[in-house]
């Protein structure tokens, strides 16, 4: 599920907020005060989204905060607020510039009503940023993990890309694999595998793509690889030179 950073000095509204999102199974990567603690927070944790109050006391304000993301490191981020736009537009329209994904009025909103904003600020940042990689919208691709929505529900699993076994084609979808469990995309074997951008991630035939890092032997003479999980692969002769030039690089 999503990691999410809160920035806010005002303790209820930001417990408030933790623990609505703590209910919809999101994992809280701290609660900054100011904008130094947020910005030392976000490098090192690395959340998905991050709320911001926009209003944040201090030299350095929650639009500062935003600036840092959106030029170093773009997530999607969500400004909380008590001001009326309409009395604020300065503020507002320097607050525009930042391109948060939505603005919520603090302490003003239910259990659903923020969820929806979750969903469709990580919604509309992955369609931005051409991350989404499901025909359906069921899956999209953020920091070196694919988020994957599974058995009809509304909350994402997270997956780390260097955590994939293998996938195989199942005509016309493709189903990928990890430790736990397998999971459906409406995508093209080499579409999938392109979205990914995994320097392990790659195609031994038509069919069939691994993690070079879960590869237990290679046998080259029968043109074979064995997983860490014993699973045989044939490498395509036409994938051949390629797959055997990823391994030397990555070894």
């Amino acid at each position: 599920m999503y990691k999410i950073l809160i920035v806010e000095d005002e303790q209820i509204v930001a417990k408030d907020l933790a623990n609505t999102l703590k209910r919809h199974g999101c994992t809280i990567t701290g609660i900054a005060k100011t904008a130094q603690d947020a910005l030392d927070l976000f490098k090192a944790k690395k959340p998905d989204l991050v709320f911001i109050d926009i209003e944040l006391k201090g030299k350095e304000t929650g639009i500062d905060v935003a600036n840092y993301i959106l030029k170093k490191d773009r997530v999607p981020f969500i400004f909380l607020s008590q001001f009326n736009a309409a009395n604020h537009k300065e503020y507002y329209t320097n607050a525009k510039e930042t391109k948060p994904f939505n603005y919520i009025p603090k302490a003003n909103f239910s259990d659903g009503q923020l969820w929806h904003f979750v969903e469709m600020a990580l919604d509309d940042f992955a369609r931005e940023n051409d991350l989404v990689i499901d025909g359906y919208k069921n899956a999209f691709v953020l920091r070196g993990h694919i988020f994957l929505k599974t058995d009809g529900k509304q909350i994402f699993d997270r997956i780390a890309i260097n955590a994939i076994k293998y996938i195989e084609t199942e005509r016309p979808l493709v189903r990928l694999y990890t430790d736990e469990k397998s999971y459906v995309l409406a995508k093209s074997l080499l579409e999938l595998v392109n979205s990914l951008k995994s320097n392990f991630i790659t195609r031994i035939s038509q069919s069939k793509a691994v993690n070079l890092q879960r590869i237990k032997k290679i046998a080259s003479t029968s043109n074979t690889i064995i997983m860490d999980d014993g699973k045989i692969f044939e490498i395509g002769r036409a994938f051949k030179k390629e797959f055997l030039d990823k391994v030397t690089i990555s070894s």
